[in-house]
């Protein structure tokens, strides 16, 4: 690997920066295919190759004898619903009247409100079923960047990548020095480097610093139940734990000291999930 010394020379050199980036961009090419291969095992296959009949959808008389509906409310796709069941703990069904496509990596249910906690307060809550701590296990974890986008009030999400993808297309457009909230991140470098030695970052949550996002309590009779706050009905756990979904963070960085900061979590999906007509599926 590059030593992050090398790659941060001449990056901001105002003559030769831009070609130093181009030749930073080749070298991690020619020599990161290990790292390649790791960051597309961490992602989904291609979402068109994954796609299939959903492993476990009913048709809809069924599922309409089985559950009572508590809340039926629209899906992000076209021609799906989405519906919390009438028990405890509640269900999730995705209810469709045409055929319908979930593709792999989009979201079709997300938290509305939320609170950062911060240290101390935050080490009390990091087992806490309705709280997710922004600790990122590796270089590997899927975050989505939010960016600013000229002409728009509001920010914009980038497709998910790996955050190892992220840090090293930051090192391209000049940002050699990036840093994680909450986390030491570095570069192997000098005798730590060894000729099996992935192209990366290595990445550690400092656990003093580790910040709690907790989803907020929704109350439906104050505020309409949504494909955008539905995640608030349920437990984290529900999310962590489900073979369906994955939980992913939004992240943006901070440009004064080039840190990302995690805004929100998010929900995406594993897999590419097929309905037909008139079929129901459990997704918690």
């Amino acid at each position: 690997p590059c030593p992050h010394q090398v790659r941060a020379r001449w990056a901001r050199d105002p003559v030769w920066g831009h070609e130093w980036k181009e030749a930073l961009s080749l070298w991690d090419q020619s020599m990161t295919a290990n790292a390649a291969d790791a960051a597309s095992a961490a992602l989904p296959a291609d979402p068109v190759q994954s796609a299939g009949v959903a492993t476990g959808a009913i048709d809809i008389a069924t599922f309409e004898q089985m559950c009572k509906v508590d809340h039926q409310f629209a899906s992000p796709v076209p021609n799906a619903s989405l519906v919390i069941t009438q028990e405890v703990p509640p269900r999730l069904f995705i209810v469709a009247t045409a055929a319908v496509e979930l593709r792999a990596m989009t979201s079709c249910i997300a938290f509305g409100s939320g609170d950062w906690v911060k240290p101390p307060k935050a080490q009390e809550l990091l087992d806490n079923a309705e709280c997710l701590p922004f600790a990122l296990d590796s270089d590997l974890s899927i975050v989505v960047l939010e960016t600013n986008v000229e002409n728009r009030r509001t920010p914009q999400d980038l497709e998910p990548c790996t955050l190892r993808q992220l840090l090293k297309e930051s090192e391209v457009s000049g940002i050699v020095d990036a840093k994680v909230q909450g986390h030491t991140c570095q570069r192997p470098e000098g005798a730590n480097v060894t000729p099996t030695t992935v192209d990366g970052f290595l990445l550690q949550p400092i656990a003093s610093e580790t910040m709690v996002w907790r989803a907020r309590k929704v109350s439906s009779a104050k505020q309409p139940v949504a494909a955008t706050n539905a995640a608030n009905h349920f437990c984290v756990d529900s999310f962590l734990a489900n073979p369906r979904f994955l939980i992913a963070w939004r992240v943006a960085f901070e440009t004064t000291t080039n840190t990302l900061h995690a805004r929100k979590p998010l929900i995406l999906l594993k897999e590419t999930v097929q309905l037909q007509p008139g079929q129901a599926l459990q997704l918690i």
